[in-house]
């Protein structure tokens, strides 16, 4: 932000406190206290609107301001409610308490004030201002008003309005004639029509499942219906980056021919390069490098494979260059929980280039990178190792390489406190489970149901010493056909059996000797897999 939005901040808070406004009284006496009501002129505003940002005073904002490089402007929420990001700062203030080294370091990067934070007690408010830098927002008071706006706004639409619908099911058709009409008569279909997870119809097209169901690099929909809504639209770039994320590949073809920026400027945003190597989308950034590679590093030129760009990164001893370090990259921009601040010495530098290698199956970039020094097991994200990364993105071929240099199965990550075989596990990657543990056994169980005449309900039981995974291994989800709308039944699904519903759609639990009886498992599974099945069948027919 630049130093007239805050001064603007300040007058209209002086404005609003003289007006008496709640909001306005309520700012000023968190900060000053009994003193907001004696004086409050525009000094006091500037104070005020300082301390909010983590600042001691209007004169370090200011000054910080006119020497930092400006922040990118994202913004990471969800679809969670407040209470979410205000237990997300108990949890700080609980490991600042135990003077954890990363909450630490978050503390110093995101309350200026407080630079030399040690650890010990930290005030509710510094703790709010963290959560809330680290997902995008200035100040916490931004954070929730965005949050309650946001969950206001999915709510009241949702499933799209009336006009909405009827342009996707024309989109879906293919019929080119009916979504003319359609937006000739509501010109707003052309632009941002919709609030969630898209916001216009071509993004909704480079979703992977709202007018198809996992539709991945094929375009989904007749070319012609693109040809339209890209005739019609205004906006190319937003559609690009959500189908470089998804790896739309053909969809991305069609936006980067029709004119949509490839390499917009890093510092402005997450670019669609990032979105695709963030997401191992290789084939959308395969299409994307052929017209520009940005941001340009050494994590991103792994990301890609790119040896011949990565050897003029590092110098003869194999250290990083400046040029390897622009613009680091942030999985929290896509979704995932933010992490501690990157160190910025050498083997953090080549160890986030190992993760990124690993995401999008790039196995020369890893041999390269190891051969220079980059560890095996780096954790440059929340303890989460390349191994880990492989796993969640399916490179088989990665996997057997880390193993093969020494890569370490039994590290537990920071987010789910899961090893790499629970994560194979938990995406349904069996062949990738087999090669994290070759011993493992597996029985198939004929429970004496049936979806329909024919189609018995099994079980698959695997086994690996003391633990055990009983699963329908997303048997349910295929057999009623994979209706649009299947995760919110599976949501459901699993708050009312107790039992897990993987993202690829099996039901399963987990189970060790000292649990429950297999057979009861079983049941229970059995018994949500078949009431999953039909609850689908009922959906596909709405």
């Amino acid at each position: 932000m630049e130093l007239e939005h805050w001064r603007k901040d300040a007058k209209q808070l002086l404005h609003s406190f003289r007006a008496r406004e709640s909001e306005a009284l309520q700012r000023a006496h968190e900060v000053l206290g009994k003193r907001a009501h004696e004086r409050f002129q525009l000094g006091d505003a500037q104070h005020v609107v300082a301390v909010e940002h983590g600042y001691r005073s209007w004169p370090q904002l200011k000054h910080a301001l006119e020497h930092a490089e400006p922040d990118r402007p994202v913004e990471r929420i969800g679809l969670q409610p407040v209470s979410f990001y205000e237990e997300r700062a108990r949890e700080l203030i609980a490991a600042s308490a135990e003077r954890s080294d990363g909450a630490i370091r978050r503390v110093r990067a995101h309350v200026p004030r407080l630079g030399d934070f040690a650890g010990g007690v930290l005030d509710l408010s510094d703790a709010d201002l963290v959560i809330a830098r680290e997902y995008g927002f200035g100040t916490w008071r931004e954070l929730v008003r965005t949050v309650e706006r946001v969950l206001v706004q999915h709510e009241d639409q949702r499933e799209g309005t009336a006009e909405v619908r009827a342009a996707l099911e024309a989109i879906s058709r293919g019929d080119v004639v009916r979504l003319a009409e359609l937006l000739d008569a509501h010109p707003e279909l052309s632009g941002r029509c919709h609030n969630g997870a898209w916001a216009t119809l071509l993004e909704a097209v480079a979703q992977p499942d709202v007018v198809g169901e996992r539709l991945g690099t094929a375009l989904g929909v007749q070319p012609a219906v693109i040809e339209l809504l890209i005739s019609r639209s205004d906006d190319l770039d937003g559609p690009l980056g959500l189908a470089a994320c998804f790896n739309r590949s053909e969809l991305v073809a069609m936006l980067l021919h029709a004119g949509a920026n490839p390499a917009p400027d890093p510092r402005r945003g997450l670019t669609p390069l990032e979105a695709a190597l963030y997401h191992g989308s290789v084939a959308a950034a395969e299409l994307l490098v052929r017209h520009a590679i940005s941001p340009l590093a050494l994590w991103s030129a792994a990301a890609l494979g790119r040896l011949d760009l990565m050897e003029t990164m590092v110098d003869s001893d194999g250290n990083p260059l400046p040029a390897a370090t622009a613009h680091r990259p942030n999985l929290s921009d896509v979704g995932w929980p933010p992490a501690p601040p990157q160190d910025d010495d050498r083997q953090a530098i080549l160890d986030e280039a190992l993760a990124y290698a690993a995401i999008n199956g790039r196995d020369h970039a890893i041999e390269w990178l190891l051969d220079r020094g980059a560890d095996v097991d780096g954790r440059p994200y929340l303890n989460v190792t390349p191994l880990h990364f492989a796993v969640q993105f399916g490179r088989a071929s990665t996997v057997r390489l880390l193993l093969a240099r020494g890569a370490d199965p039994d590290i537990r990550d920071d987010i789910r406190q899961g090893m790499p075989l629970g994560w194979a596990e938990y995406q349904g990657r069996d062949q990738i489970a087999r090669l994290l543990d070759p011993g493992r056994s597996e029985t198939i169980t004929d429970t004496g149901l049936a979806y329909r005449a024919g189609e018995p309900v099994r079980l698959w039981v695997r086994r690996r010493e003391r633990r055990l995974t009983v699963t329908d291994t997303g048997v349910a989800l295929a057999q009623a056909g994979r209706p649009a709308g299947w995760r919110a039944v599976a949501e459901r699904l699993a708050r009312e059996f107790d039992v897990n519903v993987s993202g690829t759609g099996a039901v399963w639990l987990p189970v060790v000797a000292v649990g429950p009886p297999i057979q009861a498992v079983e049941k229970r599974i059995a018994e949500a897999s078949l009431t999953f099945y039909h609850e689908l069948l009922e959906l596909a027919t709405e």
